[in-house]
């Protein structure tokens, strides 16, 4: 009965939590969609369409890490059908939790050459690995301005590494190979497989691949910004580095804050935060109301690019509807 009741008290504080974080920040970003200055703004769709693909492409080097993992692991999934399990797994992330995206992951792409444990573990390792990748991004790009450009993103930056650095434990190879020979002894499946242990070069390849998650993601965003804003700025090795920055700040947020779903409101919040100064440091002026607008669209795009993307992988000919 009393763990009943802790269960109970601990759901509803989750809840708490989650309608106070999107009551917060949907209460700021309306005030801002209010602005008089936002009706000067126009969106051009041609940049809408770029963005969503230069998302959907980052996704795609997330998704050859996980490819090479499985065959590091021994396992010999077709291309095409990982590829397709990766994508749809996407619209597993809008679901409360963190774990329905490997799950899916794993369903999907599990079959006669795929052991599901094993496939589990290599989405759980390819996740970690990228939002690593993601940090340390952001930790070159602030070492080499000197924290004097991004304004909050320092603090943002200290908040959001403590917790993700105990995370990234798992990445070392020699954490993570005891974990999998504990999976394996629970697991007869696993365990007869004899899988190899992971290597740090394992770790350094994946941390240079998905580095690339990042850099589309910051192409996507500026991207974004030349659809909203008339003064948009060219692009350069310097805005490209910031833009990867914010984007890697912003997602690595969302993923801490386990009881929101996709980050949902967290992610644009803090891209938010950071893209008016980012602007205005590199000459844009008046960015603000322009960056609720951005943050607003790039959610909505990204989430139209996987819903296209995931449905032309679900119907598409050849690869099977495993549910």
């Amino acid at each position: 009965m009393r763990k009943g009741v802790r269960s109970w008290i601990r759901r509803i504080c989750k809840l708490a939590a989650v309608v106070a974080v999107a009551f917060w920040i949907g209460r700021q970003f309306i005030l801002d969609l209010q602005d008089p200055r936002m009706e000067l703004l126009t969106v051009r769709p041609l940049w809408l369409g770029l963005s969503a693909l230069l998302y959907l492409i980052g996704l795609g080097f997330s998704a050859i890490y996980w490819y090479r993992l499985l065959w590091v692991f021994s396992q010999r999934p077709q291309l095409s059908i990982a590829l397709r399990a990766h994508y749809i797994s996407q619209f597993g992330k809008y679901i409360p939790g963190k774990l329905w995206v490997p799950i899916m992951r794993s369903a999907l792409v599990a079959g006669p050459q795929v052991c599901l444990a094993v496939a589990f573990i290599a989405t759980f390792y390819e996740v970690l690995t990228t939002m690593a990748a993601g940090v340390l991004l952001a930790a070159v790009v602030l070492a080499v301005d000197a924290f004097d450009v991004f304004g909050e993103m320092p603090t943002l930056l200290l908040i959001g590494s403590g917790p993700l650095a105990i995370f990234a434990l798992l990445l070392f190879p020699i954490v993570l190979n005891r974990v999998v020979r504990r999976i394996g002894r629970r697991y007869e499946p696993v365990a007869s497989l004899h899988l190899p242990t992971l290597r740090l070069s394992t770790l350094l390849e994946g941390l240079a691949i998905t580095s690339f998650v990042w850099v589309s993601f910051g192409l996507s965003l500026w991207a974004m910004i030349q659809s909203v804003l008339k003064e948009a700025p060219p692009l350069d090795i310097s805005s490209w580095a910031h833009y990867s920055a914010v984007m890697a700040i912003a997602t690595v947020a969302g993923f801490l804050v386990v009881a929101v779903p996709a980050g949902l409101g967290v992610r644009e919040w803090v891209v938010d935060r950071l893209l008016g100064p980012d602007l205005a440091s590199i000459g844009v002026t008046a960015p603000v109301p322009g960056t609720t607008l951005i943050v607003l669209l790039l959610r909505i795009t990204w989430t139209a690019g996987e819903v296209v993307v995931g449905a032309a992988f679900y119907w598409f000919p050849g690869l099977g509807r495993r549910f």
